[in-house]
């Protein structure tokens, strides 16, 4: 009985799992350009007062 439990238990954690890993897959790849974009534009230095 608790063997059963614990096996359910494992596979509805990898099930939720893999879904949130295709979830962050796909709102990389939707949000690639912006990432690159913000990556290779430097944060301009502040000007000191």
């Amino acid at each position: 009985m608790m063997e059963q439990i614990i096996y359910i238990a494992v596979i509805a954690a990898a099930m939720v799992f893999g879904w949130l890993l295709s979830q962050r897959r796909q709102a990389s790849r939707k949000g690639d350009e912006h990432a690159v974009a913000r990556r290779t534009r430097k944060p301009r230095p502040r000007k000191r007062s």
